[in-house]
């Protein structure tokens, strides 16, 4: 079962609402967390990443790192620079300390997936899904 902009257990600093996550029936406890952002090719744009990311790795570690799964996807018009997958991936391995101190570790059993939806616009104005792209960070 899914609940969109579901909020996570409060424990220390900010409220923080994954994009959408999927609940486990019978554990009922969240599966899977997923962050959207629309992605730029900016340097702005791969903070906001960053961000998302941040938020998704916290959210596990509130959650009691019951999600199995954590999925960071990104979408853009047109064609855009792509983001540095890399920093992504150390950010998981090392943790980090969030902006109130507490200290988010870093992942042991949990997925995480990088998606990417790439958008075309069409003459009409329309968007028309041109590229889809996962791959696994950790």
């Amino acid at each position: 079962m899914a609940v969109a902009e579901c909020p996570v257990p409060m424990t220390h600093g900010a409220d923080i609402r994954a994009d959408s996550t999927w609940f486990s029936r019978t554990q009922r406890t969240p599966d899977v967390l997923i962050e959207f952002e629309r992605f730029d090719g900016t340097d702005r744009g791969q903070k906001k990443l960053d961000e998302k990311l941040c938020n998704l790795l916290e959210a596990s570690m509130r959650w009691g790192d019951a999600p199995s799964v954590l999925i960071l996807s990104a979408w853009n018009k047109g064609v855009v620079s792509a983001p540095n997958k890399e920093v992504f991936a150390q950010r998981c391995r090392q943790g980090f300390k969030s902006s109130v101190g507490a200290q988010v570790p870093s992942l042991r059993n949990t997925a995480v997936l990088f998606s990417r939806f790439i958008f075309e616009i069409e003459c009409s104005g329309t968007l028309l899904l041109k590229q889809m792209r996962c791959e696994r960070l950790l």
